[in-house]
Formats: structure tokens, sequence, C-alpha cells
């Protein structure tokens, strides 16, 4: 859902005024009172790319093309119809909220709530994740959260399934959300100065991680950072 779909269309003839749509129903309607009519550049070649909203529920769906005021042939001896079917397109999943940080399409995380950013040596640091089921998902992500200092050395780590490793993401239905607390345990020789917060997922089974996507849906890291923890 709200991930554009992008188009190609190739012939011959003009391609003015085409119209694409995604409909439930059947896109084949009769109009035999239509005439089909070629108009005197209907030989000449053209490629048209577009996209295609989808903030549709999801569902299957036929994308079609159409000109209006004219009627369409859809196929050697067919008769004439208001719109062509392209195909069939399934929007499933779950739309990503503007200010999520989507994990690979599967995973989305809302709000890290962190009640005080204040460390305190050999303590604990607290926080609370909330997370959207984006899809689907056949096998059980591991979280990390790690906190590390400004030569990235790791001074606090949690590794676990969500809620205590209770709740695994092989169980999550897509658009549910997840209230996830932490609590992290923070070395003693902790030096005065700023620390970071890493969360992202990985399977356990290789290590590869989930990346952390854009809005155009390209890889720009395998972790979220939250900055401006700090030990006085």
């Amino acid at each position: 859902p709200q991930t554009p779909l992008p188009l190609r269309l190739s012939g011959l003839g003009s391609p003015a005024n085409l119209q694409f749509r995604l409909q439930e129903d059947s896109p084949i309607t009769q109009l035999p009172d239509y005439p089909i009519t070629q108009s005197p550049n209907y030989q000449l070649p053209f490629t048209l790319a577009a996209e295609l909203d989808t903030n549709l529920p999801p569902g299957r769906y036929h994308l079609t093309v159409s000109q209006p005021n004219a009627s369409a042939q859809c196929g050697w001896m067919q008769p004439a119809a208001d719109s062509c079917s392209l195909g069939e397109v399934e929007i499933s999943g779950v739309a990503l909220p503007d200010t999520a940080v989507n994990y690979d399409d599967k995973i989305a995380l809302l709000d890290v709530t962190i009640p005080d950013k204040t460390l305190p040596p050999g303590g604990r640091l607290n926080l609370e994740i909330t997370w959207l089921a984006l899809a689907e998902m056949a096998e059980d992500y591991t979280v990390f959260l790690q906190v590390v200092d400004a030569n990235d050395r790791i001074v606090g780590q949690v590794d676990s399934w969500p809620l205590q490793g209770t709740y695994p993401t092989s169980q999550w239905a897509p658009g549910e959300t997840i209230s996830d607390p932490y609590t992290i345990q923070l070395d003693s020789d902790l030096p005065p100065g700023s620390y970071r917060l890493l969360i992202g997922w990985y399977l356990l089974g290789n290590g590869r991680r989930l990346p952390v996507l854009n809005a155009n849906g390209l890889p720009v890291n395998d972790k979220l950072v939250v900055p401006n923890l700090n030990v006085p």
C-alpha cells in the first residue's frame, strides 16, 4: 500500500489521454454502441512510462487502461469495451506511516520512549519501543540494542526476541502494533560524555541484518541510531 506502481507501456498509436486504474470488479464492459476508430498516426510507435497510486485496501485488483470517449478492442475479434485489462495486481501488507523507520518492508519502528537519557555507570537504561508489523513473516528476527560511546565501543547490549523472547515475529499479524519494553545493563566504567543507542534486527542463524530503507525503498543503514544519551 502507498508504494507507487511503475508502468511501462509500448505499442502503436497515440498514448494521449490514456488512463490507468486499479479496480476490483471485472474490467471488461461491452459497449456495442461505440465505434472503433483509428487516428491517422495509429501506426506510429510509442513508449509511455508512468506511476500509479496504490493507496487502496489490501486485495487483488485489475490493472486497466482506457481512453475517454473511446472504445477498446481487447484482443483479436473481441467485442468493443470501455477498457482493457493489463493484468492483475495484488496489494498486500500495511501502509508505512510517514515518521516510521522501515526495516526491509517487514517491520516498522513507530516510537522509542526513553524516560531518562542520563546514563548511570553500572546502572540500567530503560526504554520502550513500539513496533508495527508490515507483512507476514516466516522468520523469527532478533532485536539488538547497543549503547555505544563516541568510539563505537559497546557499553551495554541486549539481544532478544520481542517481549522478553515470548512473542517472535513469525507470530505477528500485519497491521499489529507491539509495545516492547527493554532494560539494558550498562558497564560500570562509563566516562562522562555522549553516547548513542543502536536499534536493529537480524536473523540468529546467519547474522544477516534487516536493512533500514528510505522513502524510495533503498537501503541506507542496517540500524537506527538514537543520539543524545549522556553520562554527566
